[in-house]
């Protein structure tokens, strides 16, 4: 019976091959006496950074970036940044991208960026020449903002002394039970609008989430948060009672999403956008 088994077994392997555990013992045999390689010792020093691809800028914006650079000898990686950011906060809350043909996919161009280097590195110089187009805005924004507020200023005395001869026409409308003149006198209290002008924010500094979403709900189109030292404002974020401010932060980084929060004293606020570039060094 002994004799009969190994002979089956052995008609089995020309069949079937070998098994596992014999192709196990033949691999490791033959691993065993291949030659090893030379060792390598491992290095730290980094590869050298690629130069700057000038052909990732807009054609109309690659030229001024160079020219920028060369005067005032500084990485070209740091004013693209500044400036790509300061654009994506100009046009952020007025486009949108459809990545995929056949879906509703939905992108909001909004960038965050962060110029990395050294002290003395240039970062300051070159975030201050790309963020001049946009300080451009900024300061033709606050001129039209102070001159629509001196011109509220006389809307409002008009509507004043409107308000005082109206409500005489009111009533006097009541008494005479006049229903035409009363839904007159309606439709002027519809018709006067005389809402404070809002200027339109390109840049924040340094504000509270709930400050900041008041500023979103009056600039639609978004605004770009600088910070100087971006390294303290990640830090503070860190702290455990500024869980929500992270969070909030988070949504403002996919730009266009609605954003609701309720607070006993400042009551419910709701965003209709959220959209944030944030830009710092």
């Amino acid at each position: 019976m002994h004799s009969n088994n190994e002979e089956y077994l052995a008609a089995m392997s020309r069949i079937h091959g070998p098994t596992l555990e014999e192709r196990a013992d033949s691999d490791l045999a033959n691993h065993s006496l291949a030659k090893w390689p030379a060792i390598t010792p491992l290095t730290t020093t980094l590869r050298p950074v690629e130069p700057f691809n000038y052909e990732l800028l807009p054609d109309g914006l690659s030229g001024w970036v160079k020219d920028v650079t060369t005067r005032a000898q500084c990485p070209p990686d740091f004013v693209s940044v500044g400036l790509m950011c300061s654009l994506a906060c100009v046009v952020a809350g007025k486009t949108a991208i459809h990545p995929k043909r056949y879906d509703n996919w939905l992108v909001i161009p909004n960038l965050w960026g962060v110029l990395i280097g050294r002290p003395s590195s240039m970062k300051s110089p070159a975030l201050d020449a790309a963020l001049r187009p946009l300080k451009r805005l900024v300061a033709a924004a606050m001129k039209q903002h102070a001159q629509a507020v001196e011109e509220h200023k006389i809307d409002s005395t008009i509507q004043k002394q409107k308000a005082v001869v109206r409500d005489q026409d009111i009533k006097k409308a009541l008494k005479t039970r006049d229903g035409v003149a009363l839904d007159a006198l309606k439709k002027e209290m519809e018709d006067d609008d005389n809402d404070a002008p809002v200027e339109r924010r390109h840049i924040v500094n340094d504000t509270t989430v709930e400050k900041l979403g008041e500023i979103l709900n009056q600039n639609p189109a978004g605004v770009l948060l600088i910070r100087d030292e971006l390294s303290g404002w990640l830090k503070n974020l860190d702290r455990d009672d500024r869980a929500h401010d992270r969070a909030f932060f988070l949504e403002c980084f996919g730009g266009g999403m609605d954003y609701t929060y309720d607070r006993i004293g400042r009551g419910t606020l709701h965003i209709e956008r959220t959209t944030v570039s944030l830009l710092g060094g």
